[in-house]
């Protein structure tokens, strides 16, 4: 799952990076494995869109987009414990990089 799981922290960390807290937010609240396929599905929507509009920020034309095997990978483990992978996905998305100053 390390692989699927560093992917798709890397795209929430993008809308975290962003100040675009919702789906940390929405993350949270998630109760079922297809709230959880809803919620990547929406993000994913958001970042591709992001990614393709003139005009955006440098950096928003690099939004990373997990592949389809990453996000089931997460989803196959997040079956099995679905809080877990919340957890780690909520932590690993709002961790601070060492790197980074306050």
């Amino acid at each position: 799952m390390e692989k699927g799981l560093t992917s798709l922290v890397a795209l929430l960390r993008y809308f975290v990076d962003r100040k675009e807290f919702d789906v940390i937010n929405k993350l949270k609240e998630v109760k079922t494995l297809d709230e959880l396929m809803g919620l990547i599905t929406e993000a994913l929507w958001v970042a591709r869109k992001q990614r393709g509009e003139k005009g955006r920020d440098e950096e928003d034309r690099f939004v990373p987009i997990p592949t389809e095997e990453d996000i089931e990978e997460v989803l196959n483990a997040a079956s099995k414990d679905l809080e877990a992978v919340k957890r780690k996905l909520v932590l690993f998305a709002l961790a601070r990089r060492s790197y980074e100053k306050d």
